[in-house]
């Protein structure tokens, strides 16, 4: 009985690293892509202020909607 919840306790805590592992390089992303490219210059990972000017300069430089 006890080395079930101890298997479960186990396997949830795998199940939890993994899901930070694989969370973490998408939020970075998502955070460097709402940073100016001043604040990226300056190493700064969490962005001061949010940015949209990255989103609309894809959509308006490169036909991004044609692929």
């Amino acid at each position: 009985m006890q080395s079930n919840a101890i298997q479960k306790t186990i396997r949830f805590t795998g199940l939890t690293v993994i899901a930070i592992v694989l969370i973490l390089p998408l939020l970075l992303g998502l955070s460097l892509s709402l940073s100016s490219s001043a604040s990226i210059a300056q190493g700064n990972l969490i962005p001061n202020h949010l940015v949209l000017n990255n989103y609309v300069q894809v959509f308006t430089t490169t036909p991004m909607l044609k692929w």
